[in-house]
């Protein structure tokens, strides 16, 4: 399991890389000194106890060298054969900073672990598995050691959300398909690729609450429709009868009340609109238990306008 395959099994892939690029390629080459090559950079992977030409890492600078333009890592660091593995990607990233400012390890520090918070993924522990031999893992320890993975994605948003879950988008997506729809780039200048999406959102919160960063992407979307509201693509069916049923609530249905025998009222009870349509007992016996302790309260129904705020329609909120 600790065997590497040998580099020539790797020289198809880097001819296809380098197809438009002129290169000379010199493999089974001895190197004596870094002096006699001529190099804009350099990285030093001579392996355990492999030849480190007298190099020395920077102080809090990983992989950079006291030598301008050379750096050093894998195993002759200490690394282990994956380390090794992982600091060749970062050293390749820290070369191409240098060849774009000159800076020496221009790379930042990669975050270790799980973004995840482990609640939410409901992780089941397990006792690590390590090689018995103390170096390299058996075929059997290697499979029961990767076995302990717990397949684990960020998706609690997709799990939770009926939004997400049904139309099968992350917020990534959701946040692509929201902007071309915000700002169109087709050549007509009129897609609306998200246009139902946006309106399908009720601003629940749920997305936000499961997150484990708070990523609250029922904000964004209702951003988004006052964005589209405001540039006049956003269909009125979609919004109009909310609208109209505000309206008259606001209106005809309206009822705003000071208890008899009380010429004003320190306390005023606003149920909204959803607790009396849930059940209107709920807003009658709540009013009653208030008046018991505070008989001047009075009692006001009618809308508080988030409808309008759901559709886009700033102005008519604030009204």
């Amino acid at each position: 399991m600790h065997k590497l395959l040998s580099p020539e099994v790797f020289l198809k892939d880097i001819e296809l890389q380098f197809t438009h690029e002129e290169y000379e390629l010199c493999l089974n080459t001895k190197i004596l000194s870094l002096n006699d090559l001529d190099f804009d950079a350099i990285y030093v992977a001579t392996g355990k106890d492999g030849n480190n030409f007298g190099l020395f890492l920077e102080e809090e600078r990983r992989f950079a060298t006291t030598k301008q333009g050379v750096f050093i890592g894998g195993s002759i660091i200490g690394a282990d054969t994956m380390q090794a593995i992982s600091h060749g990607l970062d050293v390749s990233s820290a070369i191409e900073g240098y060849l774009k400012t000159g800076k020496m390890n221009h790379w930042d520090e990669p975050q270790k672990g799980t973004k995840l918070s482990p609640d939410a993924i409901k992780a089941k522990q397990s006792v690590p598995v390590f090689p018995a031999n103390g170096t390299n893992y058996t075929k059997e320890e290697a499979i029961a050691e990767a076995n302990r993975c717990e397949q684990c994605a960020c998706n609690a948003c997709v799990k939770h959300s009926p939004l997400m879950s049904y139309f099968k988008k992350f917020p990534k997506r959701i946040t692509e398909e929201v902007e071309v729809t915000i700002t169109p780039s087709s050549l007509d200048g009129e897609a609306t690729l998200a246009t139902r999406l946006i309106s399908t959102c009720n601003q629940c919160g749920l997305c936000k609450e499961v997150c484990p960063k708070d990523i609250d992407t029922g904000e964004f979307l209702l951003k988004s429709h006052h964005a589209m509201k405001e540039k006049g693509k956003m269909p009125w069916a979609f919004h109009e009868f909310f609208l109209r049923d505000m309206a008259f609530s606001n209106t005809e249905a309206a009822l705003t009340k000071i208890p008899t025998g009380f010429e004003k009222s320190e306390y005023v009870f606003f149920p909204g609109c959803q607790l009396g349509a849930s059940d209107p007992q709920l807003v009658i016996k709540s009013y009653r238990f208030l008046k018991e302790y505070f008989p001047d309260t009075a009692l006001m129904l009618n809308c508080c306008g988030t409808a309008a705020d759901w559709a886009g329609e700033g102005l008519f909120t604030k009204q």
